[in-house]
């Protein structure tokens, strides 16, 4: 991949919500409107990562966080920002915040791995280079809850495309967190 910016392609470990879910989420990014803000897939990065998991690391990881969160339904109905570590600049990701807390148990086995862990975990919807002070939550802000997700190596590559900063992203394959959770 062709890269102007000589920024290296970062890996992160993100939370891939249900089809229903995603769609309310670009439903509602579409009623933004945002000129200061770069778009971000609809996804929650739960980590950034040394190097992609392995599908081995995904299942058994997919595996413990279904343990820690249950079956319960996974509700976000208002928003969050989150530093996005991953960035050389200081760029904010704000979006649904997902009202689920991760012990770091849940990712023991990956740990080596693990450069940040992104908290609170929010469902993507744009990035800015700062807080923005005059961004308020939309009125029509749908709630978001699903139970079905899934868990995903995601590519994140800056690039300058005709001299403007742009990113570049390509979710891996998907694991789906078992319906029940594991003894």
């Amino acid at each position: 991949m062709n890269n102007e910016t000589g920024n290296e392609k970062k890996t992160l470990l993100v939370l891939v919500p249900h089809r229903d879910a995603r769609l309310k989420a670009l439903k509602y990014k579409d009623t933004l409107n945002l000129t200061d803000g770069y778009h971000f897939p609809c996804v929650a990065p739960l980590a950034s990562i040394t190097k992609p998991l392995t599908n081995e690391e995904l299942k058994k990881t997919a595996k413990l966080l279904r343990k820690v969160l249950g079956t319960e339904m996974i509700k976000a109905s208002e928003t969050a920002s989150v530093k996005f570590y991953i960035s050389e600049e200081k760029t904010i990701l704000t979006g649904f915040n997902l009202k689920i807390k991760i012990p770091h148990e849940a990712f023991d086995d990956i740990y080596k791995n693990i450069l940040n862990i992104f908290s609170p975990a929010v469902i993507g919807t744009f990035l800015t280079e700062q807080f923005l002070k005059n961004y308020k939550q939309n009125d029509n802000l749908p709630e978001i809850s699903f139970r079905a997700a899934a868990l995903a190596n995601m590519h994140w590559l800056p690039v300058k495309i005709k001299g403007e900063m742009a990113y570049k992203w390509k979710i891996g394959k998907l694991f789906w967190l078992p319906k029940k959770a594991p003894l």
